[in-house]
């Protein structure tokens, strides 16, 4: 399925404010493991390990959040119609520009071949 344009554009700035929020949230839970480590006190030692048993989530959370990245780029359909090659930051950003593939160099737009 082609499209257009501004739809490839408004595409690309959904992916990229859903990965800032993916983001923020990975890096929240990350800080709040140093920081809760960090402002327990010496003896308290149930605190400290409920800051620690986030950290395997947190290293968990990581690669399942890598493979949702890559899944979300074709679920939205950043890809060519073609070849399906990715067409996400600066790969998309020539693609945006050209209106071609650029690995195909097919086109990527209605009405272009």
């Amino acid at each position: 399925m082609k499209m257009t344009r501004d739809s490839l554009q408004k595409l690309v700035g959904e992916y990229r404010r859903e990965g800032r929020w993916n983001a923020v949230f990975f890096f929240t839970l990350f800080f709040g493991v140093i920081i809760g480590d960090s402002i327990s006190t010496p003896g308290s030692e149930p605190a400290r390990f409920f800051a620690w048993a986030f950290f395997p989530v947190m290293l968990g959370l990581f690669p399942a959040m890598l493979v949702y990245s890559l899944l979300r780029i074709r679920i939205k359909g950043l890809v060519c119609p073609r070849c399906r090659a990715r067409l996400i930051g600066e790969l998309g950003e020539q693609a945006i520009a050209s209106g071609r593939c650029w690995k195909c160099g097919d086109g990527v737009f209605d009405g272009e071949k």
